[in-house]
């Protein structure tokens, strides 16, 4: 029983309601632009049209005309839902649903109830009977429902709930951040659907009273508390979510999300743990609390770094630094420094799928690693670059060396090409001698007056893998003069020349620049060596001398005998102690063969050059011989 009241109170109260709803329907225009803001408007239209013409059905009591009214009626009642539940969508987020074949196919069902009602004189399938119920002053209509009613009622039913579910689950899913206006937009159109459900399923007194319509006054104040309280189009949850999408493969790195308004509506772990912040305690604040002294404009396009005057498009870097200062190269490039870390700021649109930006998703992303790493190349390829340098060097030192025709010829061309390389103060080459400081045969090149090096050294033999290897040690007196110059020998197999050393220009000589200058020392070994054997091939006092033994006895002769090859005497260097220094060539057998058995009958021999079948042997044959 509804308790009696002047009808023209029940038209006030929906007047009122229906001018409440129309007025956020016009305030959801003005937001357009803003995700839901148009469906809203539609779904507060729909309210509207419903709470006017049930207003003025009531105080129409001609049977006549009074159906016109409940015609009128269902074309808000029936988009309704539709209207709601793309609202819904859309605001939470999932507006990638909302398109146009999706919406024709919501409002199939309701477009056919709407045509159903206004013929439903001719087949009675939304009602069978749905005659005027005039009584206390209000003219109400009372249906027998038909068969069609009920599934369309479900449906629409349904549209409702998971409209309403969809608020419910931002509330939850949002950390809270949205419960509020969640829950009174879902409560303000609880309240119709239940005082819908109501008129529907229990009997009503007058007949056919409708409970809506007066529901939408909570509709009404629920969207008046959300818009002044909550601010239904300054957090909009949908800016969220599309952002959290936007950063979702970049999760590793901190993420924080700013709508348009410059508030911050989300950051993650990581970002809280960057800029050393709770998430719960942040969302809200204005984004440049969180960045410091640093002003970030964030505009339709870009991100521009007002401190120094840097920009940066989409994808580009806006950053700052540790104090709020720009740090980078005036472009836009630039990074922040925190905890010992260095992170890039990269700013990303947010935009629904119809392009309205709706904030801005900033990813901070560490690059200390990376920054080492180009540290690490830049040294590498200054290392190369060196390293190019010393080996164009080294080739000018091939040539010269063509023409050396001492031991100080070979040392000066090679100081003097590394000197002239720019990557040394100085170069100094000596024999083992000079070094360990018994003479003073010091050759250098420089720019200016070298400072000569003036370590002791000392020469050894040491095994390593089962080979003898030179080692030169060298002992300066103090270890600044250690660090400044590198020492190499310059050897030739196992015999011990002497040794190069180098005073670094820079930083200091580095591991594979060394095997460089060892392999120069190697190379200085050969030319001496071969300046040496042309020295004592060219003596004056070579005579060439045949001979033929029968002596068994013989060295030479026992020698080729047992090795099975031919011996020839290639050169003899008489002695002042009436020794001589033979060279011998061996054909038809290995010199170590030759060698030992030499060995077995007394004269030792040193091998000059040793071939696959045969070389050539070095030895010192007694007087009698």
């Amino acid at each position: 029983m509804i308790p009696t009241f002047d009808p023209r109170l029940h038209v006030a109260f929906l007047g009122g309601s229906a001018v409440l709803t129309g007025y956020f329907a016009v305030y959801a225009l003005r937001n357009r632009d803003s995700p839901g803001a148009m469906w809203l408007a539609a779904t507060l239209a729909a309210t509207t049209l419903w709470t006017a013409t049930y207003a003025a059905g009531l105080v129409t009591h001609d049977p006549s005309i009074r159906p016109l009214w409940e015609y009128v009626q269902w074309i808000g009642s029936a988009s309704l839902p539709v209207f709601f539940l793309l609202f819904a969508l859309e605001y939470t987020g999932h507006d990638r649903a909302v398109t146009c074949r999706n919406v024709a196919l919501l409002s199939a069902v309701p477009a056919l109830a709407v045509v159903l009602v206004w013929t439903s004189e001719f087949h009675g399938l939304m009602w069978i009977e749905n005659e005027p119920v005039i009584r206390d002053g209000l003219a109400t209509m009372s249906a027998e429902y038909g068969p069609l009613f009920w599934p369309i009622l479900l449906y629409l039913y349904a549209l409702v709930l998971v409209g309403g579910v969809l608020l419910l689950r931002l509330a939850v899913l949002s950390d809270y951040l949205y419960t509020d206006q969640s829950i009174l937009l879902f409560v303000g159109l609880a309240v119709p659907l239940v005082g819908n459900v109501a008129a529907i399923f229990f009997e009503t007194s007058p007949p056919g009273f409708d409970f809506t319509p007066y529901g939408f006054v909570v509709w009404g104040l629920a969207l008046t508390a959300t818009v002044y309280r909550n601010r239904l189009f300054r957090l909009v949850p949908a800016t969220r979510r599309l952002g959290r999408s936007t950063a979702i493969q970049q999760l590793e790195d901190g993420v924080v999300i700013v709508d348009d308004e410059r508030r911050i509506v989300y950051l993650n772990e990581a970002a809280a743990s960057i800029l050393d912040c709770s998430p719960a305690a942040v969302v809200g604040d204005d984004v440049d609390s969180l960045l410091g002294d640093l002003p970030l404009e964030l505009g339709p396009d870009t991100l521009v770094t007002e401190g120094d005057g840097a920009t940066a498009t989409d994808g580009d870097v806006a950053a700052v630094g540790a104090e709020g200062a720009v740090v980078g190269d005036g472009e836009g490039i630039a990074e922040i420094e925190r905890g010992g870390h260095r992170y890039e700021v990269r700013a990303s649109t947010i935009t629904d799928r119809r392009d309205r930006r709706l904030g801005h998703t900033l990813v901070l992303h560490d690059v200390t690693a990376r920054n080492r790493r180009e540290q690490r190349l830049a040294s590498q390829r200054d290392e190369l670059e060196r390293l190019n340098e010393l080996n164009s060097a080294i080739r000018g030192v091939n040539q010269a060396l063509v023409s050396a025709t001492s031991e100080g010829e070979v040392h000066r061309a090679v100081c003097e090409s590394l000197a002239d390389t720019g990557l040394y103060a100085a170069a100094c080459g000596a024999d083992v001698q000079t070094w360990n400081g018994d003479a003073d045969r010091w050759i250098c090149a420089a720019d200016g007056d070298p400072t000569e090096p003036t370590p002791s050294t000392s020469v050894s033999l040491s095994p390593d893998d089962g080979e003898e290897r030179v080692v030169l040690t060298t002992d300066a007196g103090s270890e600044a003069e250690v660090a400044a110059w590198t020492v190499v020998p310059i050897v030739y197999g196992r015999t011990v020349y002497g040794a190069l050393g180098v005073q670094s220009a820079g930083e200091g000589v580095s591991e594979r620049e060394r095997e460089i200058l060892v392999e120069v020392g190697e190379l200085m070994g050969h030319a001496l060596e071969a300046i040496e054997n042309e020295q004592l091939l060219s003596t004056e006092s070579v005579v060439e001398v045949e001979l033929e033994s029968e002596d068994e006895n013989a060295v030479l002769a026992a020698a080729s005998a047992d090795a099975g090859c031919r011996l020839t005497l290639d050169g003899l260097v008489p002695s002042v102690d009436g020794d001589a220094l033979a060279f011998v060539g061996v054909e038809g057998a290995p010199v170590e063969r030759v060698r030992e058995a030499l060995a077995d009958r007394g004269v030792d021999a040193r091998t000059v050059r040793e071939g696959d079948d045969g070389g050539l042997l070095e030895l010192t044959l007694p007087e009698r011989t």
